[in-house]
Parts: structure tokens; C-alpha cells; sequence
């Protein structure tokens, strides 16, 4: 788990998990699901979703968004 710098790249998600299976993904945290975006988050959060996983987490989606992000850490069979 690593806690990016928001000064290296505007808009780049807060978290990076890095999983032993060679899986990643990221997370960008709000304080709520109504918090606006900052300039260029929504992108990176596209972007990165296309390559593995991202997604927003807040207290009301928390728990979807770590039952996801469980499955999309899942060794494929």
C-alpha cells in the first residue's frame, strides 16, 4: 500500500495497493460521495480502471468498492 504525493501528478489517485499476486489498483478517497473532483482525477481514474482497477471510495461506497476491488485482486484460474 502506498500513499501517492498529490504535488508529483495532479489528479493521480491518493492510493496504490500493489498486491503479491502481481495485481494493483488504485483508490482515490473522498470524504463523501458528493466531494467534487479535482482537475484531471476523473481521468486518471478512467485511465487506470481500463488498465487494472480504480475506483472512488467514500464512507457510503466503501463497501462495494473493497468487495470489488477484492475480486479484481482474485488470481485468475
Amino acid at each position: 500500500l502506498t500513499v501517492n504525493d498529490g504535488n508529483y501528478i495532479q489528479g493521480f489517485p491518493d492510493i496504490t495497493i500493489l498486491h503479491d499476486s502481481g495485481r494493483w489498483a488504485c483508490l482515490e478517497v473522498k470524504r463523501s460521495i458528493d466531494e467534487q473532483y479535482q482537475p484531471n482525477q476523473e481521468y486518471y481514474i478512467q485511465l487506470i480502471n481500463n488498465m487494472s482497477f480504480c475506483r472512488m471510495i467514500c464512507p457510503e461506497n466503501k463497501t462495494e468498492v473493497y468487495d470489488e476491488l477484492y475480486k479484481s485482486l482474485e488470481p485468475k484460474r
